[in-house]
């Protein structure tokens, strides 16, 4: 996570440190929603199937919800009811504590995705770096110079740069 020191640290700027952290804090938002923050919940209807693909590689599996029927209440999994075959990939078994060979009606599963902390503290600082010296104009000619404003192109072409494993549902 950066800090109002590494603003300070990259690029000259005479904001205040209350308005530095907003900006932190904005963009670090407007990362979040773009990359989601390394938190997941997928929800599958899998009646009867026996394996569960994952829309992002889960690092560490959080909880499993479970529902035999769409109108039973739910169960949350021990770790010996399924396992992990892949990062993407969970088996349902039926040796654990809730046997069953196949997932139910409904299964909720939170987990965490890897994400790269590194490269999205250079993005942020990037972003922010980005939105301190915004000038709120389209172009801007002086005598013999001119200067055009690419701002929205050069924000999205950073919010691009974040390449961590993303899958979407068949």
């Amino acid at each position: 996570m950066i800090t109002i020191s590494d603003v300070r640290a990259r690029f000259d700027t005479t904001l205040d440190d209350p308005t530095i952290q907003r900006i932190i804090d904005a963009e670090l938002d407007a990362l979040e929603r773009a990359h989601g923050n390394g938190t997941r919940t997928d929800i599958f209807f899998p009646d009867h199937w026996q394996f569960i693909h994952l829309t992002k590689p889960a690092a560490t599996i959080t909880s499993i919800t479970e529902r035999r029927s769409l109108t039973e209440s739910a169960v949350t999994l021990a770790t010996d009811d399924y396992r992990k075959i892949t990062s993407y990939t969970l088996m349902r078994l039926d040796t654990g504590t809730n046997q069953y060979k196949y997932w139910g009606a409904e299964v909720v599963i939170v987990y965490t995705y890897a994400i790269d902390q590194a490269m999205r503290d250079r993005i942020l600082l990037d972003l922010v770096q980005l939105s301190a010296e915004f000038r709120a104009y389209d172009e801007a000619r002086h005598d013999e110079w001119s200067e055009r404003s690419d701002y929205i192109r050069r924000r999205q072409a950073l919010l691009s740069q974040i390449r961590e494993p993303r899958r979407e549902l068949l």
